[in-house]
């Protein structure tokens, strides 16, 4: 599913709220240039988080919030919804709906994800703020619980019960905080899992929407980036950040461009901030912003990094998946039986009821496992579901006799592994892990259990496979 999956599954609304279409404006590189650098001395201003701050409990406004909308994503390949070219833009117009050059569980965090995972080791972000539901803040490096996702997360799901969040590799196939099917993995839980896309009439995460009023009230600065800021509330935070004079006479109706997303509006006064906007298309609220840049952010945060002398982080993919060992005994007397190991490569997340894809995965081989026999011509074709990898089965074979007096019980297992070719990856990925699953079995084999009339199964995940690899230029 891409952004424009994610837009297809919500109830259909003929009437999205707010401007579509609005022209595109480009500054001049030179005139980005000189407001780039007027960004980062304005951040540099706001000054870095105190640690002891809070408690301190001082009053003074410190550090910056950042908004984000479908803006800084584009350049991951991922279109935006009321550009000209954006999803609703077109859809209204009747006019065939943009595609993504890239399927949106293999986008990879822009230049300004970067930057502002970047700004936000350094300690200027006090909270990130974002409309977007592509799960490239949590790729990029910044905490979970420093990103304030109002509209959800298409890779997240949350227990019922326990409201544990498991993040995934792979897209939820629902919005509106529909059951997935799946449940909690926690030990005296097992609650059912939710996806976490809001619907248009769905309410936004109280917790989150609470804190970001609360972080914005906070900063010294309020930075917007590629968001027209027309969805109330979201679209209203930044102003909590400057003082209120500037718009405390200003009408703003709780049903003006809400979009039906939440009907909460923001009241509360505060003072002293500043306010910065980059984004390519006039916004309401630019006539309240000390700085308005009309230019792609990749091109303002490029900039303001160099001036702030900020390191970009490299973006280092590394993805996983899970392996399942089941082993069964032949019928023979123990001189010549055979123990038949079944090695099944499935997703880290993997269910028994349920395929589970592995979209980073284009195609996997299980080289090796010594001292054990690979059986020819049992091997099982790749599955896929929608073109994505399923799950993919292996057999081995050896001599019970010969493990029962083998000392040496540490396998070894190596995979040779296919990555996605979206990801523009390495063509191949050789990795080899001792299996301490594979090691349990055995062991529980060698303890003498009936192995013909049941058989034995253990499973472990292979983490930290670095599958795409990101270096961000920085001019000096």
């Amino acid at each position: 599913m891409s952004s424009l999956g994610y837009a297809q599954r919500l109830a259909w609304k003929e009437d999205v709220g707010g401007t579509l279409g609005s022209e595109e404006i480009h500054f001049e590189s030179e005139r980005v240039e000189q407001l780039a650098k007027e960004l980062a001395d304005v951040i540099r201003e706001a000054g870095k988080i105190d640690d002891d701050d809070t408690k301190k409990k001082k009053k003074k406004k410190t550090g910056v919030i950042v908004h984000t909308g479908a803006g800084i994503s584009t350049a991951a390949g991922i279109p935006d919804f009321r550009g000209p070219k954006g999803i609703w833009t077109l859809q209204k117009a009747g006019e065939n709906l943009p595609t993504s050059s890239v399927p949106f569980p293999l986008a990879s965090p822009t230049v300004t994800h970067m930057v502002l995972c970047g700004l936000q080791k350094a300690g200027y972000i006090r909270y990130v703020v974002s409309c977007n539901v592509d799960g490239l803040h949590y790729r990029s490096g910044i905490p979970r619980e420093e990103v304030g996702e109002l509209h959800g997360n298409c890779f997240a799901e949350r227990c019922e019960t326990c409201e544990c969040e498991y993040f995934r590799d792979f897209e939820m196939e629902s919005v509106g905080f529909k059951y997935t099917g799946r449940r909690c993995r926690r030990k005296e839980c097992a609650g059912k899992l939710r996806d976490q896309v809001l619907d248009w009439d769905d309410a936004l995460p109280e917790p989150e929407l609470c804190r970001a009023e609360n972080e914005a009230k906070k900063a010294k600065l309020a930075l917007v980036l590629g968001s027209s800021l027309q969805i109330v509330p979201s679209g209203d935070l930044p102003l909590l950040t400057i003082p209120d004079a500037r718009y405390k006479k200003r009408k703003r109706s709780s049903l003006s461009s809400s979009g039906g997303k939440n009907k909460k509006t923001v009241t509360r006064k505060t003072t002293g901030g500043q306010l910065a906007i980059v984004n390519l298309q006039a916004t309401e609220k630019d006539q309240f912003a000390d700085l308005v840049v009309h230019a792609k952010t990749d091109q303002v945060m490029l900039q303001v990094a160099k001036y702030l002398n900020i390191e970009i982080p490299d973006y280092v993919r590394k993805d996983a998946f899970g392996v399942r060992y089941v082993a069964h005994a032949s019928n023979e007397d123990n001189e010549d039986k055979r123990i038949h190991l079944k090695v099944q490569i499935v997703s880290q997340h993997f269910e028994s009821d349920h395929d589970i894809p592995v979209p980073w995965l284009e195609d996997i081989d299980v080289k090796s496992i010594p001292k054990w026999v690979k059986v020819k011509n049992l091997e099982q074709e790749t599955k896929r579901v929608g073109g994505l990898f399923v799950c993919k089965t292996f057999e081995f074979m050896r001599m019970f006799s010969d493990f029962l007096n083998d000392d040496d019980d540490d396998e070894e297992i190596v995979f040779e592994i296919k990555p996605n070719a979206r990801l523009n990856s390495s063509p191949t990925i050789s990795t080899t892990r001792s299996s301490r699953a594979l090691q349990r079995l055995l062991e529980r084999v060698t303890k003498g259990e009936k192995l013909t009339l049941s058989s034995c199964e253990e499973s472990e995940t292979i983490d930290n496979i670095e599958t795409h690899v990101v270096r961000y230029q920085q001019k000096r």
